[in-house]
This record gives structure tokens, sequence and C-alpha cells, in this order.
């Protein structure tokens, strides 16, 4: 189970917990990190979804154009 700390649109904490997948208010908001990670020649490590996964099951989690 994964709880999330919900956010005003200022980013001020807000005094309420939500469990993933439950619904949040338009007024409601959580925080989302996002990681890329490149080696010292500059690739990038991406990393595939496993096909049991909801949503993009078996894609690639990261493409890279130069």
């Amino acid at each position: 189970m994964e709880k999330w700390d919900l956010f005003d649109k200022h980013r001020n904490k807000i005094e309420k917990q939500i469990t993933r997948g439950d619904e949040m208010t338009p007024a409601e908001f959580h925080l989302v990190v996002h990681v890329c990670i490149f080696n010292p020649k500059g690739e990038m490590l991406i990393q595939q979804r496993q096909p049991f996964k909801q949503g993009w099951s078996n894609l690639l989690g990261y493409h890279l154009w130069r």
C-alpha cells in the first residue's frame, strides 16, 4: 500500500493523506519525482516496465533523442 501526502497548489502540505488510487479533489496535489541517470559517456539508464503493470506495460521507461 502506497500512501501519499497531499499538497495545495502552492506546494504547501495539507493535513491529509490518501492511498494511491484514491480520488483527489481538484484542489489537492501530490508530488512526483522523476530521476534521469547518465553514465560518464552520456548514456541514459532506462528500464522496461513489467508486462503485468497496468498502464504502459512492456514499454521503456524513458527515451533519449540526440
